[in-house]
């Protein structure tokens, strides 16, 4: 593919259209990406003054097999910056990628599907301009990003040079993964299809370094996610160079792809054409509970596929985890457990009831785009009263968190019970899917209920799913106050196995969930629909 003056015109100013019109966003994005960076590096400073503070944490660390496949296979644990990369671990091996991801997408697919790369490109726009305008404004983005975090972990007290080294690593390693949506967006017939499948990808690729990282297996070459530990930007004798060279060439292969697709396809077009539907639609289709499982039941069954194969996968290396942390008695005493099984489950379900959060707000936010689109009022204006459609998307979307997180506790259970030959694993997995409902349901009301009072806050309900993740992986690095963790609602019913449940915030947030969605039932039929 030759790039020529034809192919390019126009793209510097379609990027600055995208500055214009999201700048809020994209410095949103590298505000909270770099905030999670130098929040943890300052804490880290706080909490490991003293060589011998850093010793006894590499010592604990190195061996949990755990926290190793959550986190990642970091080095260097005895200089705070080592701590610092590891502690960010899990945060920043599914946010940063995960956001690069998308904001490409939404530069490049979510423009078109919204009508405007079409009106742009009827003038004087090359065909790859489009593509190109959203690499220039994610790539300023992320170094964005790198800057911010490289000068505030400066601030706190890293090295100079592990700070510039790690902050890079890290603007590659975001960026390797936005070529990973631009080329998901050009494959893709939509933005919805291409989100979903990039991060799927985004998953599975966490997923395959977590299972290779927890089983201590040679192989983190094997995933992007696992490159990242392998920079040891705070190294005494220097940093590695291929992980950086692999990130650069993992981009321009994701580019060149998605440039070659671009040039080869037609707008609104993708590599897979489109099946035809039926005629005519199936009976339950035509009802307000069929039409909302229609819309949000691929991203039930995505998460519901992830989750599953997760708590499967981390539940079959039980047995290799709770050895190495049995061997180190400081372990338990550090986690505060008694089994090391009871750590390997909290840990999992944290990240269960982060997923059926996303997916209850993923679907608050179909919901919302029927509503917009003006087909929610289409249906409100034949048979169906309003209080039916909101009732239809509220007990699908409960009932969809509510089999996620069983599913994944069952999952969690069995597997554990099979590797330890312990079935007690599998009743305290399940009741810790049980306990944490509350709380996932308690998100998703305040969501609905936001969405139905004041629609155009209603993205802002993503914000406590952050908190949820922060609260959930980050407590501890961040020395999180109790009254700040209590603001997440999964850690407020206990983190069971490690914890007890309470019995009393368990109700409250049950009635809460329903007082919420009733509250939601009657603003969305008193008020005027945004189209239709």
């Amino acid at each position: 593919m030759t790039l020529t003056p034809t192919l390019v015109t126009g793209t510097l100013r379609l990027a600055r259209l995208h500055v214009r019109t999201h700048h809020k966003s994209l410095l949103l994005w590298a505000i909270v990406m770099s905030g999670v960076v130098v929040a943890v590096a300052r804490s880290i400073t706080a909490l490991y003054p003293t060589t011998q503070d850093r010793i006894a944490y590499a010592t604990t660390a190195s061996v949990s097999s755990g926290a190793v496949a959550f986190n990642g296979r970091w080095s260097d644990l005895t200089t705070l910056g080592g701590i610092t990369t590891n502690e960010v671990g899990f945060m920043g091996l599914l946010l940063f990628p995960t956001v690069a991801t998308l904001l490409a997408i939404r530069l490049t697919r979510g423009e078109e599907d919204a009508g405007r790369t079409e009106l742009l490109t009827a003038r004087r726009v090359g065909r790859l301009a489009p593509l190109l305008a959203a690499v220039l404004v994610v790539a300023l983005d992320l170094v964005l990003f790198g800057f911010l975090a490289a000068a505030g972990t400066v601030a706190v007290g890293l090295p100079l040079g592990g700070s510039i080294r790690y902050a890079v690593s890290l603007v590659l390693f975001a960026l390797a993964f936005a070529g990973l949506g631009l080329l998901a967006a050009e494959v893709s017939r939509e933005a919805r299809t291409a989100t979903g499948l990039g991060i799927g990808i985004v998953l599975g690729l966490f997923l395959v370094r977590a299972v290779i990282d927890g089983a201590d297996w040679s192989a983190s070459w094997v995933t992007p996610s696992g490159w990242l530990p392998q920079v040891r930007a705070f190294a005494s004798e220097g940093s590695r160079w291929w992980p950086y060279a692999a990130y650069v060439v993992t981009f321009a292969v994701m580019l060149g792809a998605a440039g070659a697709v671009t040039l080869r396809r037609d707008l609104y077009g993708g590599v897979v054409a489109a099946r035809p539907g039926r005629a005519r639609a199936r009976a339950w289709c035509t009802r307000p509970v069929g039409m909302a499982w229609r819309l949000t039941r691929g991203a039930f069954l995505g998460w519901l596929l992830a989750l599953v194969v997760w708590g499967g996968s981390l539940g079959a290396l039980a047995k290799e985890m709770t050895e190495a942390i049995s061997a180190s008695p400081q372990l338990l005493e550090l986690y505060g457990v008694d089994r090391p099984e009871d750590f390997i489950a909290a840990m999992s379900l944290a990240l269960a009831a982060i997923g059926a959060s996303a997916l209850l707000l993923h679907g608050v936010g179909r919901l919302a785009g029927e509503e917009d689109s003006g087909r929610l009022g289409l249906l409100a204006s034949g048979r169906y009263a309003r209080w039916r459609l909101w009732g239809a998307w509220v007990v699908v979307l409960g009932l969809e968190a509510l089999v996620v997180l069983a599913a994944q506790g069952a999952a969690l259970g069995a597997a554990t019970a099979w590797a330890t030959g312990r079935s007690g694993n599998l009743d305290s997995s399940l009741e810790g899917a049980a306990v944490t409902m509350p709380a996932v349901l308690l998100v998703g009301a305040v969501a609905l209920a936001v969405r139905a009072v004041m629609p155009p806050v209603a993205p802002a309900a993503w914000a406590l799913v952050g908190w949820v993740a922060v609260v959930g992986f980050l407590a501890d690095a961040l020395d999180l106050p109790t009254w700040a963790r209590r603001l997440s609602p999964v850690d407020a019913v206990g983190r069971v196995p490690i914890e007890d449940p309470r019995v009393g915030t368990l109700v409250a947030f049950s009635v809460a969930a329903g007082v919420l969605a009733l509250v939601g039932a009657v603003a969305f039929a008193r008020r005027d629909l945004r189209a239709g």
